[in-house]
């Protein structure tokens, strides 16, 4: 028959019978008690067992998961700046090339392709400008603020 170590001690420096005493009692608890008493059983205090040992594995365990935990924050900003950078990009470049583009040149032309001349107060379009702010102005003003606003 293998041999139980009765006194031994666990993670956080307890032995069986420290853990019984902390349990809630019941009436077959005294048994218990004497039973472990008489296989030669000890409270942590009374081992010569040093419960340093069990505090340092504690500290280990904590420290792990502490770097764990670190790892994961630094993966998750890191991730978060990614994300951030893109959407900032996407909405300069929405900005910088608006939906329908811009003008490219001031020409104005008509059905044939042939040029107007027409004078500065009547100018259709001018080069660099958005061609939806142009044709449609209230639509513009709408895509103008959302991709301004929320950034």
């Amino acid at each position: 028959m293998a041999e139980l170590e009765v006194s031994a001690v666990n993670l956080n420096g307890m032995t069986a019978l420290d853990v019984l005493i902390q349990s809630r009692w019941d009436s077959r608890d005294s048994e218990i008690k004497e039973s472990l008493k008489r296989a030669g059983a000890f409270r942590a205090a009374e081992t010569n067992i040093p419960l340093h040992n069990n505090q340092n594995m504690q500290d280990n365990n904590w420290k792990t998961l502490f770097k764990n935990q670190a790892e994961w924050l630094e993966k998750k900003k890191s991730a978060l700046m990614v994300v951030a950078s893109l959407i900032a990009t996407m909405a300069f470049q929405a900005g910088v090339t608006p939906p329908g583009g811009v003008w490219q040149d001031d020409k104005v032309v008509n059905s044939q392709g042939n040029q107007i001349i027409t004078d500065l107060t009547h100018k259709n379009h001018s080069a660099g400008f958005s061609i939806m702010a142009r044709n449609y102005p209230h639509l513009y003003t709408v895509f103008y603020i959302v991709n301004t606003e929320f950034h």
